[in-house]
């Protein structure tokens, strides 16, 4: 019997692309070119058959989503997974961006790495062309489609601040979050005009009655008690979204009609001199005991009470630390988002090392630092210490290394400019306080410079063993010792700068845009 031909399943005909008027191509187009103008992470085009052809090293799915996951091997022979996660390819057939290009898929890489390493990794394996540079019309389009456009796009948006008397580590917070957001008004307590940078001063600010009480420009923490009457006076209204960064009183400075304004508060603690820090600022030891126990004590009991009531008039805690988030947790039963604060890591890691013998310390002088303690281990190791900052402790502190006959420089006010110098050149930064996050020992860090640190409080999310040494005794004994096994070991200088690199201004402004879209979605 003569067998019937075999029959072969039949291949379907490919579709065809949408015509260009189509919306399927339209909306590819814009998504595309969004993605093109608003760049939160580095964006990649990829040849697609070069991708399909690393199936042997990658896991794919195809059903509208394409996950590659490669081993890169950077310059400096460590080995990091990274992921290539593919944006732009569409769950309904007939809207495939495939369809519509079938050459191409575009791609953006994620995750923590240095830009320049990860794409010489890929571009080894992959045909990679990278936009660039963004036109000012890319990022118009960008801002106004992406899905952080979209959700704030007419949002009338202010940002409140406790007060602008220098740059430290709350107004670098601030002045990213200025930068998302360059015509938002600004309210806070009191500002003197010159002391923070222009991205934050370009702006309409707006002060409470502290900015014209007597001495307020030198002597403004005297009046913490009339604090939460100034932030009462200082409300923020009419507004869709409220951003505040404080860490005393700019959480209160909104006023909340039923849920709006909507308000995100980046905390950098609660406030410290009225909680667990008390002592440090108003203790016996500090004060006198007759004025700690009956003048300063009430007033912070009045003022834990407004902390504790005033927490309700925020929506989302962010707290820069799980340190600061687990305190938000005892004191106002709230949980907060963590996110670190962002820390120039480029600017400090463009120098080589080039260690010396003495030690650095680059901290405010006050009281919760514990810098008699830095004084005191270098005092008793014969070691040199040069201390950069400015502060109330400045006098005790040098009184203190007179006596103990130290070999203490204080350097006081020191740029950013000179301060890589002084990081390049430390034998270690000693960092012997408690801190809510730290951003000293990151940028220590990321000029490869490593850290002698109490292990307790914000270091704890920023530092590993390969930085440094971290010690448990809060003592001068505890940071002689550690600077005795510090002295035992060796660190290397590229180990150390990369573990800094995950807490870039980029990483920060991309977590806070998440936490934005969330929000406001």
């Amino acid at each position: 019997m003569e067998k019937p031909p075999e029959s072969h399943p039949t291949k379907p005909e490919p579709k065809a692309a949408p015509a260009a008027n189509s919306p399927a191509f339209r909306n590819a187009r814009r998504s595309v070119e969004t993605l093109l103008a608003f760049r939160s992470f580095p964006i990649v085009v990829v040849d697609r058959d070069a991708a399909l052809a690393m199936a042997g090293d990658a896991s794919f799915t195809l059903d509208g989503v394409l996950r590659p996951r490669i081993n890169a091997r950077r310059s400096d022979g460590n080995t990091i997974q990274h992921t290539i996660q593919q944006d732009i390819l569409f769950s309904r057939t007939e809207d495939r961006f495939d369809n519509l290009f079938s050459t191409l898929a575009v791609f953006r890489l994620v995750g923590p790495f240095r830009e320049r390493d990860a794409l010489q990794s890929v571009e080894a394996r992959l045909p990679i062309y990278m936009q660039t540079p963004i036109s000012a019309e890319q990022k118009r389009l960008g801002d106004a489609l992406s899905d952080e456009g979209r959700a704030l796009r007419g949002a009338r948006v202010r940002l409140t601040h406790d007060w602008l008397t220098g740059m430290r580590g709350g107004e670098k917070v601030l002045e990213a979050i200025c930068e998302l957001f360059p015509e938002a008004p600004l309210s806070t307590l009191i500002h003197i005009h010159g002391t923070v940078t222009p991205v934050i001063e370009n702006r309409q600010i707006t002060t409470s009655p502290l900015q014209h009480m007597p001495w307020a420009a030198k002597r403004y923490r005297y009046y913490l008690p009339l604090y939460p009457a100034f932030a009462e006076m200082t409300k923020v209204r009419d507004c869709d979204l409220v951003i505040s960064t404080s860490h005393a009183v700019a959480k209160a400075m909104v006023r909340r009609n039923s849920s709006t304004p909507r308000h995100i508060c980046y905390i950098h603690s609660p406030m410290r001199y009225v909680w667990d820090r008390f002592d440090d600022y108003f203790g016996a030891d500090r004060v006198g005991k007759v004025w700690s126990r009956f003048f300063f004590r009430p007033i912070a009991k009045s003022l834990q009470r407004y902390d504790c009531a005033t927490n309700e008039r925020v929506d989302i805690f962010v707290a820069n630390s799980r340190f600061v988030a687990d305190r938000v947790r005892k004191l106002y039963g709230r949980q907060a988002i963590v996110l670190a604060p962002p820390v120039d890591v480029e600017h400090f890691s463009r120098l080589e090392r080039q260690p010396e013998d003495w030690y650095l310390v680059v901290s405010a002088l006050v009281p919760y630092k514990l810098l008699e303690h830095a004084v005191g281990a270098c005092a008793a190791r014969q070691r040199p210490l040069k201390i950069i900052g400015t502060g109330p402790e400045r006098d005790r502190l040098v009184k203190l290394a007179a006596g103990l006959d130290a070999k203490v420089d204080f350097l006081g006010f020191v740029d950013n400019d000179d301060l890589v110098q002084y990081y390049s050149r430390a034998r270690a930064l000693l960092f012997p306080g408690i801190e809510d996050f730290g951003i000293v020992p990151v940028e220590a860090m990321a000029a490869g410079c490593p850290v002698i640190a109490l292990a307790e409080g914000g270091i704890l999310d920023s530092m590993t063993k390969d930085a440094g040494v971290l010690y448990s005794a809060a003592s001068v004994d505890g940071l002689k010792a550690a600077m005795c096994e510090f002295e035992s070991q060796s660190f290397d200088s590229t180990q150390i700068r990369e573990r800094s690199r995950i807490f870039s201004k980029n990483a920060f402004v991309r977590g806070f845009k998440t936490i934005l879209h969330d929000a406001m979605s």
